[in-house]
């Protein structure tokens, strides 16, 4: 992060300033960091990488939505009527597959590293 920091800023001249996302970074930062230590390496490139980032985009949208059962107990059907129930089984199974690919992946390193 700080090479990309520092390259961005190189390029700026002195009269010409550049604007660095700094919100970006971070979010790529810990991104990275987070898949490394969960996942074993950085899904930020590739199929995979899509894949996670579109699991991660409908996590956090998802996770902004207020679940009305959670307030009102008694109106926790009206998930299931505006299909919120719905998007959380479909979001679940997404992540669900994409953590047995990455199970599989591990295996399958292991068992080429016994060979």
């Amino acid at each position: 992060m700080l090479r990309k920091i520092e390259q961005q800023s190189t390029y700026s001249s002195p009269d010409h300033s550049v604007a660095l996302n700094l919100s970006e970074m971070f979010s790529t930062l810990t991104n990275d960091v987070s898949c490394r230590v969960a996942l074993g390496r950085k899904y930020c490139v590739g199929e995979d990488g899509k894949i996670f980032q579109e699991i991660l985009k409908e996590f956090m949208e998802l996770m902004g939505r207020a679940y009305i059962g959670d307030y009102i107990p008694w109106l926790a059907w009206w998930s299931s009527v505006n299909g919120l129930n719905a998007k959380l089984d479909k979001m679940a199974k997404q992540f669900d597959d994409f953590l047995d690919r990455v199970v599989q992946e591990h295996i399958d390193m292991d068992a080429s590293d016994k060979k």
